[in-house]
């Protein structure tokens, strides 16, 4: 019977594992159209010398330097000759984080618990995550957060246990360069170290202040005086900041790691703090708890105080401590919760919607690349607000056409209004481009011309205004 549950341990693992590398790698081959976040930031990326991805970034986006300045290095050292194989480039970096992810929490599960069957439990949570899988096939640096969250939980947890060798120090001075979330990470394992292992501490602490105090002149301090006071107002009409008014907030924001629908949401947020609390008046000692919970209070606290907005990919360098902590948990009643988190997470894979049609989906590449070819000298261009994946790749395609940009976004709430902006409009033929899905709604009335494009969500329309 061992045998049979060593094999099946080895079997389980080693099928979790294929199955997250080949799901991440599919969602990374489909090479979709970079969405307008995206977009934003490779802008950014494309534009800057590597002096000015040091400073805030334009386009509302924050990223930090480290992750921009290796974009930047990847794309020099290639030098895509096309926008399909530039996109492939700009977001090699999520992805190989993302895999790299994979074997760094194995070995994390190993550390944290004895026991076989826990191990393949938290991988299982950790690598179906839909947020983990999906922004492998991101130009953004939430899968490089997360794996930095990974190998840093990792190394504070192997120096409580006075296990120490000389690049941790090394490691731990330089990842908030490519991770702003680490902060909440370093934070926790220096309280633990100063409570147990205050050479420890002595030996990390003084390397990181350096560290820090440089990036903090050389950088965070543009960043907080270009992008703070606009982020800030963006992520409260999102209402991603916690509140006391509003303490189901705490479960479906964090909950939203792992499903977005908001019964489920609830349901998988409740678990995870549950499963925390539990693991705070567990008998584990108090280093590791305080390396586990402490990043989640310290998130928590920020949210309240406005400084960091909670939002799934925003607290995704998370997903390792919430991993560890629902699996920890014991008891009948304890293992029914267990499996019940664990059904979201696999039902989560069924009905992802990171690429949702309102956002995330796009096919602005094969449109631009059309226009390029196809518009003629007379015919507009109109943009709403969230446009900036077609300014992304109308860069050096020579479309000089002229541009109206809407004052808003063509979400449902706006269809009036941006219809109402096309009315003001001289007569003449338009391309209506959004990031949105209801460009059919604004140019309703008006006489449409079918386009070369069979997208899942249309965002583009040519119409007539006679």
């Amino acid at each position: 019977m061992e045998f049979f549950k060593e094999r099946g341990y080895k079997y389980g693992i080693a099928g979790v594992f294929v199955f997250g590398i080949v799901v991440r790698l599919w969602f990374y081959c489909q090479n979709q159209s970079l969405w307008f976040d995206e977009a934003g930031l490779a802008i950014n990326i494309i534009t800057k010398s590597y002096k000015e991805l040091l400073q805030g970034l334009d386009f509302l986006q924050a990223a930090p330097a480290g992750f921009c300045i290796l974009e930047k290095l990847m794309l020099d050292i290639v030098r895509p000759q096309n926008d399909s194989i530039r996109d492939y480039i700009l977001r090699l970096i999520p992805l190989l984080s993302g895999i790299l992810s994979l074997p760094a929490f194995y070995c994390l599960a190993k550390l944290v618990f004895n026991d076989k069957v826990k191990r393949l439990a938290a991988f299982a949570i950790f690598s179906l995550n839909t947020h983990a899988i999906l922004y492998c096939s991101q130009c953004k640096q939430y899968t490089l957060e997360l794996l930095l969250s990974v190998i840093l939980i990792t190394l504070f947890y192997k120096m409580l246990k006075d296990e120490y060798k000389w690049f941790y120090s090394f490691i731990i001075a330089i990842s908030p360069w490519f991770s702003y979330s680490s902060f909440f990470i370093i934070a926790a394992g220096f309280l633990a170290l100063l409570i147990k292992n205050r050479k420890q501490f002595v030996i990390n602490v003084i390397p990181f202040i350096l560290s820090a105090a440089i990036y903090y002149f050389v950088s965070l301090k543009s960043v907080f005086s270009v992008n703070y006071a606009g982020m800030d107002e963006v992520w409260i009409t999102f209402k991603a900041f916690m509140d006391i008014h509003h303490p189901m907030r705490l479960f479906i924001r964090f909950g939203e790691l792992f499903m977005l629908t908001k019964i489920c949401a609830v349901l998988a947020g409740g678990i995870c703090f549950y499963s925390l609390v539990c693991f705070l008046f567990s008998k584990r000692e108090s280093g590791c708890k305080i390396l586990f919970t402490i990043p989640v209070i310290l998130v928590i606290f920020a949210s309240l105080m406005h400084k960091y907005p909670v939002y799934s990919r925003l607290v995704l360098f998370l997903l390792p401590v919430f991993a560890n902590a629902v699996t920890d948990i014991a008891g009948k009643f304890n293992n029914i919760l267990k499996s019940v988190f664990i059904f979201i997470v696999i039902f989560s894979l069924l009905n992802n919607s990171i690429y949702a049609k309102e956002m995330a989906y796009s096919y602005a590449r094969d449109v631009v690349d059309y226009l390029r070819t196809e518009i003629k000298p007379d015919d507009k261009i109109i943009m709403d607000n969230d446009a900036t994946e077609y300014y992304f790749y109308f860069e050096g395609k020579g479309i000089n056409n002229q541009i109206y940009k809407m004052p808003v976004t063509c979400i449902k709430g706006n269809v009036e209004f941006c219809r109402e902006f096309v009315k003001t409009l001289q007569p003449g033929k338009y391309y209506l481009l959004s990031s949105h899905i209801y460009v059919q709604e604004v140019a309703a009335g008006y006489k449409l011309y079918e386009l070369p494009f069979r997208p899942k969500y249309v965002k583009v329309v040519y119409f007539e205004k006679k």
